[in-house]
């Protein structure tokens, strides 16, 4: 693990006196035996201070390296197939795919704004810039465009984040802030599944597979007919996720950043709570062969157009937010007291996952032995590290401490109320023995009520 380290370094002025000045370094946290740590100054610190002119400008690209390297890392420990001959030539094999994909994560799952996704790859251009100057490079070339810049002929890196392999996609200049909604109450996303069926039938198996299995719908798209399995009674079915861009989308122009897999893997479980699996499947194979039956063509594509062609997931998109429409539209003739909240927040084909995320936190299926178990609620969301969950990871635990709180103030309730039975036995049998001022010297003991007012204030 890479982290950034703020230190001191001893310097010595033209008059001889010495001063401390602040500096930071990029260290690598290792473990030298169980629970021992050491943190080892990382060689790449020197491209800190052949580029950064102050220390805020070195700790901001030392924070962009580790976490650079921090990311790189764990694509490397989830067997990313683009990042795994990393673990044996470390930095040398650093290709702009690898820049490509971190930057992608930064925008899409980390949410970080244009201008932070731009400042980490000016940095990260700069970095590849230092390694190609001292050659370390070895998989991968770095291009120069020429400039002016304050009357001086300049080189800048020209990253090939446009071209197809290495694209990165920017978030909007202009950000929508509405906040975005994460999950619907288990009675409404049932709703909106028969508004599916409803109006737009060719993706409500596709919903299903969101908000039972977690899948993006650009990984619902990229499914063919042979991408599922069932088991022989049609109640458990698993996933085989890859992008399949090439046979089902070939020869038409289409974006394929907005059609990628994220995260191919094998074995997506998809859940089965309410036993109508089966029917949402056997609903969406019937109208899919009526279409290819009536356009006379045959497709390998689970999901497809009127046309009998796959599905995009623009097209997906389009045909959700149209089911949505109407299923707002609904809860505002009943006047559900819902509808405010789903009308003014943003949702839409993503909140599948949330759902999926927050019912199977619900379920208490990412825990082990009773302990919430981050790792594997990202392994069942398809999730490349813990981060991406963060948000359902922080409102698991902040429920926890709320219920943890709750069950402390109702035992101590419970306490006091025993208590308070204890004594008016005790007072009944003092009472009846005459026994009256030891009886109020016993309740003034037991409650201490001077000391404990707030504590047990109603």
């Amino acid at each position: 693990m890479y982290k950034t380290v703020k230190t001191y370094i001893t310097k010595e002025r033209l008059s001889g006196d010495t001063y401390e000045e602040e500096v930071v370094i990029i260290a690598n946290r290792l473990e030298i035996s169980p629970g021992n740590y050491i943190e080892v100054p990382h060689p790449i610190t020197e491209f800190i201070y052949k580029t950064a002119n102050c220390f805020n400008s070195a700790k901001k690209k030392a924070d962009t390296i580790v976490q650079f390297f921090n990311y790189i890392n764990g694509q490397v420990d989830a067997s990313n197939s683009d990042f795994k001959t990393l673990k044996h030539e470390g930095i040398k094999g650093l290709t702009w795919k690898h820049a490509a994909d971190y930057l992608n994560h930064c925008n899409e799952d980390l949410e970080n704004s244009r201008n932070t996704v731009q400042a980490k790859a000016n940095v990260i251009k700069e970095l590849y810039a230092f390694l190609d100057r001292y050659k370390v490079l070895e998989n991968e070339t770095v291009e120069y465009v020429k400039t002016v810049k304050n009357d001086t002929v300049v080189e800048l890196v020209n990253a090939p984040f446009k071209h197809p392999e290495t694209y990165v996609k920017f978030p909007p200049r202009d950000v929508d802030k509405t906040p975005k909604l994460k999950d619907l109450t288990i009675k409404h996303w049932r709703k909106f599944l028969e508004y599916c069926e409803k109006y737009e039938p060719s993706i409500a198996f596709g919903v299903y597979l969101q908000m039972m299995g977690g899948l993006r719908n650009g990984e619902v798209v990229n499914l063919d007919i042979n991408s599922l399995t069932f088991d022989e009674a049609f109640n458990d079915l698993k996933v085989h996720i890859k992008d399949r861009q090439d046979v089902l989308f070939k020869g038409r122009s289409i974006n394929p950043q907005n059609n990628e897999v994220k995260k191919p893997r094998v074995n997506q479980i998809v859940l089965n709570p309410f036993g109508d699996l089966s029917t949402f499947w056997s609903k969406h194979m019937m109208h899919r062969k009526k279409i290819l039956d009536e356009r006379k063509i045959d497709t390998p594509a689970l999901f497809i157009n009127r046309d009998g062609k796959a599905m995009t997931a623009e097209s997906y998109k389009y045909r959700f937010n149209k089911v949505k429409a109407e299923f707002l539209n609904y809860l505002k003739i009943i006047d559900d007291p819902k509808y405010n909240d789903y009308s003014t927040f943003k949702w839409s084909t993503h909140i599948g996952r949330g759902i999926f995320t927050n019912f199977i936190i619900s379920q208490g299926l990412c825990t082990i032995q009773g302990v919430f178990n981050p790792r594997l609620l990202a392994d069942l969301r398809g999730d490349k590290n813990t981060s991406s969950a963060k948000d359902y990871i922080d409102t698991y635990n902040l429920v926890r401490t709320i219920e943890l709180s709750n069950n402390i103030m109702v035992d101590e309730l419970s306490k006091r109320r025993m208590a308070e039975a204890k004594l008016v036995q005790q007072c009944s049998k003092s009472l009846d023995e005459n026994n009256f001022d030891s009886t109020l010297k016993s309740i003034k003991n037991t409650f201490n009520f001077e000391n404990n007012k707030e504590r047990y204030a109603m």
